[in-house]
């Protein structure tokens, strides 16, 4: 059995040898949703690095190689490239899922990631999220690739809005009823986050990111509310204080 064993693994090695690369299937996840890349680009960064796939024999080509060229690309989480033994190149690419697409007070324009990473704005393709902007101070450096967070742990870099807006954002998105219900965050002048509905004409203050779940499930029982007394009573809903809310009447 061992025997046998060598002499098969030899004859695969051998036929190995032999394949040819004759196809490249690319596939992105979430293409529908989140337009960052598209698979032409992935193959102008084969081409660029002049990595030649198509005719090669499967054991002359650096699937780790393409790997790590592909990721270099912001709009990329992670690569995984392999071959088949019918001389097929596989390349599965994670593309970042933005939560938030902001817009500072010197008109940059950029998007964070469920993860925490800041990607510059591409001219040829954009994501659906939801809409910052206001009083929003803080720069973006497209030259520099940057996190708010500087490891894996909640530790932020430095306490600021856009690390509120993160924390909000993501908690809308991963809500299918919040997500469908509020379409912007405003910074006003005191530094306090707004909420922007997709129905009605309040200004909903949120103020910042602490209290999340408590926030939204006082703004979910006012929600049910309006559903009786109607959309429009109200001007402001405040949310900020504990276990309150506070309305102003128009």
């Amino acid at each position: 059995m061992t025997i046998y064993f060598f002499v098969v693994l030899g004859f695969v090695y051998e036929n190995r040898q032999k394949v040819i690369c004759n196809k490249v299937n690319i596939s992105i996840s979430d293409e529908d949703m989140n337009k960052f890349l598209g698979k032409e680009d992935i193959f102008k960064v084969l081409d660029k690095y002049k990595l030649k796939m198509i005719g090669m024999p499967i054991d002359s080509i650096n699937t780790f190689l393409a790997e790590e060229l592909i990721n270099k690309s912001r709009a990329v989480r992670t690569t995984s490239a392999y071959i088949t033994i019918d001389g097929k190149l596989n390349i599965e690419v994670e593309q970042r899922r933005p939560i938030l697409r902001v817009t500072n007070q010197k008109l940059q324009n950029y998007y964070l990631d469920e993860t925490g990473q800041l990607l510059p704005m591409l001219k040829q393709y954009a994501s659906y999220t939801l809409i910052a902007n206001g009083y929003i101070s803080e720069p973006f450096d497209v030259t520099v690739e940057r996190n708010i967070f500087p490891s894996r742990k909640d530790t932020i870099i430095m306490p600021n809005i856009i690390y509120d807006l993160y924390r909000v954002s993501k908690f809308i998105s991963n809500d299918d009823f919040w997500r469908s219900q509020i379409v912007q965050l405003y910074v006003n002048n005191n530094r306090e986050i707004e909420l922007v509905p997709r129905v009605g004409s309040q200004t909903i203050i949120f103020g910042q990111s602490d209290d999340l779940d408590n926030k939204f499930r006082k703004l979910k029982a006012m929600y049910r509310a309006f559903n009786e007394i109607g959309w429009n009573q109200y001007k402001t809903i405040n949310l900020k204080f504990k276990d309150q809310v506070i309305c102003t009447k128009r």
